[in-house]
């Protein structure tokens, strides 16, 4: 056979080969994964099935998440809350996921990598169909770093579907999983729909702070930012923190508003979570209706998405409809508000003064303890010499008034006697 034949052959089978790189392996699922039609869906990387065609060895004990697999897992990745990620990654390996998808949609899948080699990406597929590719050249922070990236959208059906990742440009990536977000019509993410919180009698609420009502803020649109609110003024972004997502590009005097119902009268108290790297940092001051529950301390410049909790102060609330107002006092970003109740509304009723010790107190209104004449803290046992004059009187009285009745009554009888004689 000439060379010619040969090297056609090889090219034919390398053109009816590479479609084939993609094709899905049938395998058994390791867990169920539901893509809800609503809301975000996780995708943990450690989830893959059964089988795969990663097969790097780890000697080092990385394989601490699926140590039934020569694939290189570890813990590490929660940034976006999942449960460890694949590393190790060799070009061309692969990894796939067995996924239930709830309703008919178009949906945005999304991939949180981490790299600290500065290069290196992934290729999506859907049922052997590309979704998209993430970026080339990460920013090399860190193999424990994550940043979300978005992948690409697609129409999926309601079902059964395969996903599978392959690594590319020589590895040099941690993956941790994806996101998998239902989006409209028009390719965007459903219109943001209140949630009503409700601020309870136990525990803690939180309210994230891409949830603020619709109208009135005051804020200036971003240019391209608005990831997490469309349609709004307000500058908003998803971030890897246990809320998800924050508002942003914050000056002071800026202000947004929550409409909130509290279940039980009481008092609550207010918790802000921000981060920075202005210079000047900045805080939140925080009023429901008419009462100003107070102003937090400015922010530590740790960084924009390295948050922390700072106390903004507590305030009386009665059940029913709220506004909580938070307006913002430099320059910060604002994840979220937790909110406590701390016991009951304090009574503005005085209390009832306690009933005065039993003393022995003469029957005939004298002088009680405690005035000057018993200073010494002693009880009197004798009436005041007062009293005893008094009595005194009181009995020559008598005596004066019998004896008179008794001088009468002698004279009538002698009148008597006298008138019968004659």
């Amino acid at each position: 056979m000439s060379r010619k034949k040969i090297l056609a052959g090889l090219i034919v089978m390398a053109l009816v080969m590479m479609p084939l790189l993609s094709i899905n392996v049938s395998a058994a699922p390791y867990t169920e994964i539901n893509i809800a039609g609503s809301g975000v869906s996780k995708i943990n990387a450690t989830d893959f099935d059964t089988e795969y065609g990663l097969t790097t060895d780890t000697p080092d004990g990385g394989r601490n998440i699926r140590p039934e697999t020569d694939v290189g897992t570890e813990h590490g990745g929660n940034d976006f809350g999942f449960e460890g990620n694949v590393g190790w990654m060799d070009q061309i390996e692969w990894l796939q996921w067995t996924i239930n998808v709830a309703a008919d949609g178009f949906y945005r899948f999304n991939a949180a990598i981490a790299s600290d080699s500065g290069n290196g990406g992934i290729d999506l597929y859907l049922d052997g169909e590309k979704i998209g590719s993430s970026p080339d050249g990460k920013e090399g922070n860190g193999w424990q770093d994550y940043t979300m990236y978005v992948i690409g959208d697609t129409n999926v059906s309601a079902g059964t579907h395969i996903l599978r990742m392959e690594s590319w440009s020589g590895g040099g990536i941690n993956i941790a999983g994806f996101d998998v977000e239902p989006l409209n019509e028009f390719g965007f993410p459903p219109v943001w729909e209140n949630p009503n919180y409700r601020i309870t009698r136990s525990g803690t609420t939180t309210i994230k702070a891409t949830d603020f009502d619709p109208e009135p803020y005051q804020k200036e649109g971003a240019d391209g930012a608005q990831q997490v609110r469309e349609g709004h003024a307000v500058r908003t972004e998803g971030n890897g923190s246990e809320w998800g997502s924050n508002i942003g590009w914050i000056a002071a005097g800026d202000w947004v508003q929550y409409t909130v119902n509290v279940a039980s009268d009481g008092v609550y108290s207010f918790v802000a979570a921000i981060a920075s790297d202005a210079d000047p940092t900045g805080g939140v001051k925080i009023t429901v209706g008419d009462a100003e529950v107070g102003t937090s301390a400015n922010s530590a410049k740790n960084g924009w998405q390295e948050y922390d909790k700072y106390p903004v102060g507590e305030v009386a609330l009665t059940s029913g409809e709220h506004v909580i107002k938070v307006e913002f006092t430099g320059g910060v970003n604002f994840a979220a508000i937790e909110v406590t109740r701390t016991g009951d509304i304090p009574s503005d009723e005085p209390e009832a003064a306690a009933p005065p010790a039993e003393v022995d107190t003469p029957a005939d209104g004298g002088d009680e303890p405690g005035d000057e004449s018993a200073d010494d803290g002693e009880t009197p046992t004798t009436p005041p010499a007062s009293s005893s004059s008094d009595d005194d009187g009181n009995m020559i009285l008598w005596i004066i008034v019998a004896v008179v009745a008794v001088v009468i009554i002698v004279v009538i009888i002698i009148f008597a006697t006298k008138k019968k004689k004659a």
